[in-house]
C-alpha cells in the first residue's frame, strides 16, 4: 500500500515540478490495488474483520443451529472461492503461456500482478476450510447445556 501511496506522490511532484509524467502510475497503483485485495481476503477472514450479516442468527436462539448455518456459510464461501480459484488460475496461465503484456508504455508481463489472484484465492480457500473444522470441532466438543441465548 506504501508503495501505492509513493508512486502516486511521485506522479503529483513529477507533473506540479516537472510538467511530466511517470506513465506508470494508474497501472501500477491499479495492480497494487488488486493485489491487496485478494492477498488480504484470508486475513480479514481469519480476524473475523469481513462484513456479516446476521440477520438468521438474530431469530434462531439455539447455539447448535447457529453453528450448522454457520458451517453451510462456510461451505458455500468455500464452494465460490474454489471457482475463483480455477478462473484466476486460468486467467494467470493463459497470461504465462502468452506472455500477454499491458497496452500500457510499461508493457509489464500481465502473468506477475496476475499471480496475487490465484494465490489470494487459495489462501482465502485454505481459510475457509479452517474455518469450517473450527466450527466443526466446536460443534462436536459443545454440551449445549444452555441451548437458548438470549440476543439482546
Amino acid at each position: 500500500m506504501l508503495l501505492g501511496v509513493g508512486l502516486i506522490v511521485a506522479e503529483i511532484l513529477v507533473r506540479n515540478l516537472l510538467n511530466g509524467t511517470l506513465y506508470i502510475t494508474g497501472e501500477y497503483t491499479g495492480y497494487l490495488m488488486v493485489s491487496i485485495t485478494f492477498l488480504g481476503l484470508a486475513y480479514t477472514m481469519k480476524e473475523k474483520e469481513h462484513i456479516r450479516i446476521t440477520v438468521i442468527h438474530k431469530f434462531i436462539k439455539s447455539c447448535k443451529k447457529r453453528l450448522f448455518i454457520d458451517i453451510y456459510a462456510n461451505i458455500v464461501g468455500l464452494a465460490m472461492f474454489l471457482v475463483v480459484i480455477i478462473a484466476t488460475t486460468n486467467l494467470f496461465w493463459n497470461s504465462l503461456v502468452t506472455e500477454s503484456q499491458s497496452g500500457q508504455v510499461s508493457a509489464t508481463y500481465l502473468a506477475i500482478p496476475q499471480f496475487a489472484l490465484p494465490l489470494g484465492a487459495v489462501l482465502i480457500t485454505l481459510q475457509f476450510v479452517s474455518e469450517i473444522i473450527k466450527l466443526i470441532l466446536k460443534l462436536r466438543r459443545s454440551e449445549f447445556s444452555t441451548d437458548v441465548i438470549d440476543t439482546d
